[in-house]
Parts: C-alpha cells; sequence; structure tokens
C-alpha cells in the first residue's frame, strides 16, 4: 500500500532577479543547453521556474500535527516570511 507524503511550499511573486533567472533559462532550452546550476538553483527543487515566483523556505512556520486519529501539517502564519505570498500544498504518493 502506497503511502501518502505532504509538502508545503511558499512563494514570493516574481521580481526583477526572477525576470532575469527566467530569461536565461528561457534562452538555454531554447538552444537546447542546460540552465547554469545557479539558474536551477534559483528556481527550487524543480529546477524550472514557476509562475507563482520564487521558492521561499518556511523554516518553521510548518510542523506536523497529529491528533483524534488524523495527521497533517500546520502553518503558524505568524512565522512565515513576509514576502511570502503563495502557499502550496504538494501531496504525493510513494
Amino acid at each position: 500500500m502506497s503511502q501518502r507524503q505532504t509538502n508545503v511550499v511558499g512563494f514570493r511573486p516574481p521580481d526583477e532577479e526572477y525576470h532575469r533567472m527566467k530569461a536565461s533559462y528561457d534562452c538555454h532550452c531554447r538552444l537546447d543547453l542546460d540552465p547554469p546550476h545557479q539558474v536551477d538553483e534559483f528556481f527550487g527543487a524543480m529546477g524550472m521556474p514557476d509562475d507563482a515566483g520564487t521558492e521561499v523556505s518556511m523554516g518553521d512556520a510548518v510542523r506536523d500535527w497529529e491528533g483524534f486519529g488524523m495527521a497533517g501539517l500546520e502553518i503558524e502564519v505568524d512565522k512565515l516570511p513576509s514576502d511570502v505570498k503563495i502557499i502550496r500544498f504538494i501531496n504525493w504518493w510513494g
């Protein structure tokens, strides 16, 4: 039986640096070249631009929660980085 895994990722809106990195990413892809490591790293775990913006570490704002025969994640909103505007919950089964 597979088990569901959940992750929470925050994003800050695209800014000037995001647009520069995306332009580099797009240029390399058009030329069928791998983007530089710096560009991959900038775009986070997926290594590619996301329309939501730049991935931001959620730090200790996210923690596991268990109770009443259930389990999940909870977010302490006061601990979120101030530039986070989108919170994405990602589920996968493995």
